[in-house]
């Protein structure tokens, strides 16, 4: 009987340690975004969800080039107004100045801190039509 208490303890320990780098691997989101716009139109990019009474905030670390495109301040839209600490979702934005490709890379910073904890490089494609 002991050894199969031991044996069902040792199996319930080791499980959740056997599960955690699978499950960490599909929480893991695809971080490269691609987008396509028309010359002179500014388009948004999503970039996730943060919790703005933590102070973590969005920032091109590398901005889109000149003259295909330009990285414009992001846009953060708050869920509930008023209330401190509510989630945001936040989307970067950028204007289409003349035809050609381009990247830019946003990051997400932690309060005081000069190195991103999360980076999204957003490739983009200024065409005359938006298509």
């Amino acid at each position: 009987m002991k050894r199969i208490i031991a044996a069902v303890a040792a199996t319930a320990i080791a499980a959740p340690l056997a599960l955690a780098p699978m499950a960490m691997a599909q929480a893991i989101p695809n971080t490269n975004k691609a987008t396509v716009l028309q010359a002179g139109a500014t388009r948004q990019v999503l970039l996730g969800k943060v919790n703005g009474g933590t102070g973590y905030s969005w920032k091109w670390t590398v901005r889109p080039k000149s003259p295909t495109a330009k990285g414009l301040t992001p846009r953060v839209v708050v869920s509930k107004k008023g209330m401190p600490g509510a989630p945001t979702t936040v989307y970067a934005r950028i204007l289409g100045l003349g035809e050609g490709k381009t990247s830019g890379v946003m990051g997400l910073f932690a309060p005081g801190a000069t190195t991103p904890t999360k980076t999204v490089t957003i490739a983009i494609t200024v065409t005359e039509d938006g298509r």
